[in-house]
């Protein structure tokens, strides 16, 4: 079918050239010699040139990115194959926590503690040195890895003492 088709098609346009004066052929065959050339550099040339142009451009800028990329992805596996702290369940973190407290002095009734429903721990401290809790706090996360959920301070009468409510989480759920 295709090569009846591409006969066809070959025999008409014989004819319709065949069709032409000599001088009619000569001066279609020097206008088509002239306008291929024009149409090659239009259409194919130069806009593969000006890409080219384009891409000598936006190269540099793309090779940074990407050695940028690669770091943090290096960065990425190495920060992967680190040592990723436990998760601790609500009792083991409760434990902690009063160990911790019971080491500053601290215990019931003014320093309460109680564990919620997701496995956190609620602490509430009617007066405590405020320095003093943010060295328990800062311990807790090196040590334990145990970090501030929520948290509500107010000053209490007394200066440098405040009233704190809030909430421990283990460190390694994120």
């Amino acid at each position: 079918m295709k090569l009846f088709l591409k006969n066809e098609l070959s025999s008409k346009l014989g004819a319709r050239w065949n069709a032409f004066s000599a001088s009619e052929q000569r001066t279609l065959s020097w206008g088509a010699g002239i306008l291929l050339p024009i149409l090659a550099f239009a259409l194919l040339w130069q806009p593969a040139h000006s890409a080219v142009d384009k891409l000598h451009k936006n190269l540099p800028p793309l090779r940074a990115q990407l050695a940028q990329m690669k770091a943090q992805s290096d960065e990425v596996q190495s920060l992967r194959q680190q040592a990723q702290p436990a998760v601790l369940d609500g009792a083991a973190m409760k434990k902690i926590v009063e160990s911790a407290a019971a080491q500053q002095g601290w215990a019931a009734p003014s320093f309460l503690l109680e564990l919620t429903e997701q496995n956190d721990v609620r602490i509430v401290a009617e007066s405590v040195s405020f320095s003093r809790w943010l060295h328990f706090l800062s311990e807790l996360e090196a040590t334990h890895h145990i970090r501030v959920g929520t948290l509500s301070v107010s000053p209490s009468s007394a200066q440098g003492v405040v009233k704190i409510s809030g909430t421990l989480i283990s460190g390694a759920e994120q």
